[in-house]
């Protein structure tokens, strides 16, 4: 009996290393795809952020830090639909850090207003500012987009915000 005990607990050992393995080499894709962002190589992050949504069993965070990742490199590359389906489905993970949520909420805010989406763009920067009351970023992006649909009293409301905040 003792022996089996052994046996058993050498093999939950086994399986927790292993995936302990897993979910290293997945940070270290999520961090060398964010990474190729940084650097301007565009296309590398989206291959690295392909390889790890490939794995089987990606837990909820780490499938939106991947997909966040992928959607900067598409947004850099112009390709706003794909970068704003990416950010969408980030968003959707309930267990997202509050910190990447903005980060992705923003994101997207910029690829939609990119697109003319004056409205969504709103929203999101708005969703941010709930997030991170005083985002000045955030104030700003909003501030463009109220001022460009002709609300210029709530332009210049998030625009003195935003200078508030500096």
């Amino acid at each position: 009996m003792g022996l089996w005990r052994v046996l058993l607990l050498l093999l939950l050992g086994l399986s927790f290393s292993e995936s302990a393995r897993a979910a290293r080499a997945l940070e270290v894709l999520w961090t060398d795809a964010s990474d190729a962002v940084a650097m301007g190589q565009y296309h590398e992050a989206v291959a690295l952020a392909d390889a790890g949504l490939s794995k089987p069993d990606l837990d909820g965070p780490t499938r939106s830090r991947l997909l966040i990742a992928r959607g900067l490199a598409y947004q850099a590359l112009g390709t706003n639909e794909v970068a704003i389906a990416d950010f969408t489905l980030a968003l959707s993970v309930p267990a997202l850090p509050a910190a990447e949520r903005v980060k992705a909420l923003f994101a997207r805010g910029v690829a939609l207003d990119s697109m003319g989406q004056l409205e969504d763009a709103a929203g999101d920067y708005s969703a941010v500012l709930r997030l991170a009351p005083g985002a000045t970023y955030a104030l700003n992006n909003r501030g463009n987009v109220r001022r460009r649909q002709g609300r210029l009293a709530e332009a210049r409301q998030d625009y003195l915000a935003a200078l508030a905040g500096l």
